[in-house]
């Protein structure tokens, strides 16, 4: 089965997803301060940031699999 394709848009909604509902059910079952919360949701930002920047310099390479042999002649 050949794999697919990363959606990185959908990849990052997930995860804000996941970061969003983590806040929310960490800010109800622990008393957290509100300075707390902030820091790692910036943490949070810069890791996102971070791997943006990383995917963007390995950028989209073809595997040698992928790409044909020989130009087809349409």
């Amino acid at each position: 089965m050949k794999p697919h394709r990363l959606d990185s848009v959908s990849l990052v909604f997930g995860v804000l997803f996941l970061a969003l509902t983590g806040w929310w059910v960490l800010g109800q079952v622990a008393h957290v301060s509100g300075s707390t919360l902030a820091w790692t949701g910036a943490a949070g930002l810069v890791g996102i940031g971070v791997l943006g920047i990383a995917t963007s310099i390995i950028g989209n390479r073809t595997r040698p699999e992928d790409r044909p042999d020989e130009p087809v002649d349409i």
